[in-house]
């Protein structure tokens, strides 16, 4: 197992049953995919990046010790009780950052390891808002603006787009949390997104062939 991609509702349902060796690759699946909803969520202050690892390793040891509550053992409900706690303790972190102390600053690419499991969400993103890299130092350049821009924009429409994007939830999941249909909930992406790629590229026309079924 060697990514978020090859996580299996079976992999899920021994790891739920107890399964150590399972939790354990399960973990290990997930790791790239809880940075990059983490990296997303602080969206982020260059000052902040070097908090990436450490959240995560908080959302890794919570993911560890509630695995056995998740109810419908499945890849989708995995992904889903990540979200949620990659959520929270973001937002726990933002709450408890003291905005005048100084902080020292990290590279993103000394932070968050772009792997394919963390680069694959990222690149969706900027596919969908209409910029097509030609090169990688250009590519890297889209990242950081994709990320900048997100931090600007509406709180609910970052938070949709991570759960779309980053932690690859479907519509239903989303409106689930966000407390809405899954009507409301696929508008809300769709809008999120035209409002992402207006702020990017002046041009509000969102590619629906990257919005995946919403």
């Amino acid at each position: 197992m060697s990514g978020p991609d090859s996580i299996t509702d079976a992999e899920v349902f021994r790891a739920v049953q107890g399964d150590c060796a399972a939790r354990k690759r399960l973990l290990a699946a997930i790791g790239p995919q809880l940075r990059a909803m983490i990296t997303v969520r602080l969206s982020p202050d260059p000052a902040q990046w070097h908090a990436v690892e450490d959240i995560a390793q908080q959302c890794l040891l919570d993911l560890a010790e509630g695995i056995e509550r998740i109810k419908q053992p499945t890849e989708t409900a995995l992904k889903s009780f990540a979200s949620t706690i990659a959520e929270r303790r973001v937002r726990d972190f933002i709450r408890h950052t003291d905005p005048n102390k100084p902080i020292a600053q990290a590279s993103l690419d000394a932070t968050v390891p772009l792997d394919g499991s963390s680069l694959k969400p990222l690149v969706t993103l900027i596919a969908s808002t209409g910029i097509t890299p030609q090169s990688a130092a250009a590519r890297a350049e889209a990242i950081a603006a994709a990320l900048a821009e997100l931090g600007h924009i509406r709180p609910l429409y970052r938070q949709v787009i991570a759960m779309a994007f980053f932690d690859q939830l479907p519509p239903e999941e989303i409106a689930k949390q966000v407390g809405i249909s899954r009507k409301a909930a696929s508008m809300l992406v769709f809008r999120a997104m035209k409002t992402l790629r207006r702020n990017l590229t002046g041009d509000s026309r969102v590619r629906s062939g990257y919005v995946r079924s919403f």
